[in-house]
């Protein structure tokens, strides 16, 4: 062990830059980029989208985010230079990307859009709740992906050689990899109260949904808006 840290040294981060991209009087957003060296692991820049208000006042600073004390993390949609990229993560641009998939409403209410479900806080960042496109999984018609069907085809081999399924590996989402879903009619409350529309051309009779949560994230509802046969 103590070759290999010879050799390869610790782990080093380096800020990039940041930028707020959204804000009122009560929610500030902003996202950090970094370059990551994490020897035999991963050398690249990646960033973190953080928030503050008067209710993340007790949130430690995380160092190697480079988020500071009274700011919380915020779930965030995967973008460009998030894994791997070799080019230096531009805060600028990257904000103005993420700004499209958030929502502020309210004093204390921030909802985030990700590649398969929406994030919300009603808390003014200090606690989300989430809605996950897996909660239709048996509801849905969905053209299978060649990617989703190779995963399938993989898991089936591992259980017949006797390996158990840990439920690491969710081949479901894989639909979803090129037939993006798509979130649109975005609203919510400091009441509690969240709906948002969302489809995805995977989506067999090009099903649109309606979901709509009353009880601040605890329960959800769903109906079809459109079905075409």
């Amino acid at each position: 062990m103590s070759v290999l840290f010879y050799r390869y040294g610790r782990p080093k981060y380096e800020k990039l830059g940041e930028t707020t991209f959204l804000k009122n009087e009560m929610i500030e957003l902003k996202l950090i980029t970094r370059h990551e060296y994490l020897p035999l692991h991963y050398s690249g820049d990646a960033y973190s989208v953080a928030c503050r208000s008067n209710q993340t006042t007790n949130f430690k600073e995380q160092k190697s985010l480079f988020i500071e004390e009274g700011w919380n993390t915020v779930p965030s949609l995967a973008m460009s230079c998030l894994v791997g990229d070799s080019i230096k993560c531009d805060h600028q641009k990257l904000s103005e990307e993420a700004k499209k998939n958030f929502y502020l409403f309210g004093n204390s209410t921030i909802v985030s859009i990700t590649e398969f479900g929406v994030n919300v806080s009603f808390t003014g960042c200090q606690v989300f709740t989430s809605w996950n496109i897996a909660l239709l999984i048996n509801e849905l018609k969905i053209y299978e992906s060649p990617e989703f069907k190779q995963c399938q085809e993989y898991k089936t081999k591992e259980i017949k050689q006797g390996i158990q399924d840990t439920g690491n590996m969710n081949c479901f989402y894989l639909n979803f990899i090129k037939n993006k879903i798509i979130f649109s009619n975005v609203h919510a409350s400091d009441k509690g109260v969240i709906s948002f529309s969302m489809t995805s051309k995977a989506f067999k009779n090009g099903l649109v949904f309606h979901v709509e949560s009353i009880d601040f994230g605890k329960t959800w509802q769903t109906k079809i808006l459109k079905k075409d046969f």
